[in-house]
């Protein structure tokens, strides 16, 4: 499976040219999509290795169910499938951190080798994560978190079925919607003022989940629009999307 990421980190440089020139310029605050970010075969193979995975009786998932999320979450990679297990392993790797600082602007990030709040993440019918700014400090690492890298991996995704990833500003009304096709890879900025969330209870079929593997990224500087003390995530009030009051 290494050949895989060989053949991607030859693409990265050719990706990184059309991705960065956009970045900035984005609304309602940075990010990039990468359509067919795997070799297709690549993320086949993840793909069905997701699928055949009984969520409640293998080791290593947990099922957030509260009044802000509903999904199934493993951040542990000693639990991962070989295939995942390289994923996160390329995803912390010299090459996609250079990547990474090539498309952003931003200098001297760190991966997380403990996947925080990330790795495989995967929601059933009704799942759904309301509108949030991301928790700005990692405890163990005792950095500041900066950026956001997600790849969707359930093939042949609906639109009817809704699971958008949804990007607002604390700042304006202007909204992104990002649907969770297949492959599809998003980088964004993180900060106090970057809401984003899944607010939508999905409506896919029983036997189909919302599956996807996130990692993030941290630097020693602090991003200008994170407030100087650390702290959780911070959920929208009334879960608009353009709400500025947020609340622990």
């Amino acid at each position: 499976m290494l050949k895989n990421f060989v053949y991607l980190a030859s693409s990265l440089k050719e990706i990184a040219a059309s991705a960065s020139k956009a970045y900035q310029k984005q609304a309602p605050f940075p990010h990039v999509i990468i359509d067919d970010f795997l070799a297709y075969n690549h993320a086949k193979t993840l793909a069905n290795e997701f699928r055949s995975i009984d969520l409640k009786s293998s080791p290593g998932w947990s099922h957030y169910e509260h009044e802000n999320t509903k999904r199934w979450r493993m951040e542990n990679d000693l639990y991962m499938t070989g295939s995942f297990r390289e994923l996160a392993w390329f995803l912390n790797s010299r090459i996609f951190l250079l990547f990474l600082e090539s498309v952003t602007g931003l200098n001297s990030l760190i991966g997380d080798p403990y996947f925080i709040g990330g790795g495989l993440m995967a929601s059933e019918h009704g799942g759904f994560l309301n509108m949030h700014a991301d928790f700005n400090w990692h405890h163990k690492l005792q950095l500041w978190r900066h950026l956001n890298f997600i790849l969707y991996l359930t093939p042949d995704w609906d639109s009817n079925w809704g699971g958008e990833l949804v990007l607002s500003s604390q700042y304006d009304r202007n909204i992104t919607k990002i649907s969770p096709v297949f492959n599809r890879a998003v980088v964004f900025n993180v900060d106090d003022t970057c809401i984003h969330g899944q607010p939508d209870p999905l409506k896919t079929p029983p036997h189909i989940r919302r599956t996807l593997f996130s990692s993030f990224y941290y630097s020693t500087s602090k991003p200008s629009q994170t407030s100087e003390e650390p702290h959780f995530t911070k959920y929208s009030i009334d879960n608009s999307p353009f709400a500025s009051a947020l609340t622990l």
